[in-house]
């Protein structure tokens, strides 16, 4: 419904008529706008989930990138620059990352790169 969208707006609203507050907690919004399926599949990420080690797999002659790890909500974990091109190898305990979904992201120049990573734990 929304493919191809450039913004997306969720509104919630509450009428009370009797004092009663309503809170919303723990709103989790999966997915990534505005990236297409195929331009992912240029880059690999694998075993996904792991417990620990997992891979970066970059095009050669791919160029410079900067590459982001961020939590669910957003905040960037690590960050590096630099011609990745090839296979990276990371662990995850090395990373201080602990079991959870997290958001491995490339920047280039022409492209932008985006790949859900589950950590699953031991």
């Amino acid at each position: 419904f929304f493919q191809g969208s450039t913004q997306f707006s969720l509104r919630f609203s509450f009428t009370t008529g009797g004092g009663n507050d309503v809170y919303l907690d723990d709103i989790n919004i999966m997915g990534v706008s505005s990236m297409e399926e195929s331009a992912n599949a240029k880059v690999g990420l694998s075993p996904n989930p792991t417990e620990d080690i997992f891979s970066l797999m970059i095009p050669e002659n791919s160029g410079v990138f900067r590459i982001d790890i961020s939590d669910a909500g957003g905040r960037i974990l690590h960050s590096g620059a630099g011609n990745f091109s090839g296979i990276h190898t990371f662990s995850s305990s090395n990373l201080g990352l602990t079991p959870g979904c997290y958001f491995v992201s490339l920047f280039g120049s022409k492209e932008t790169y985006m790949h859900k990573l589950v950590i699953s734990g031991k």
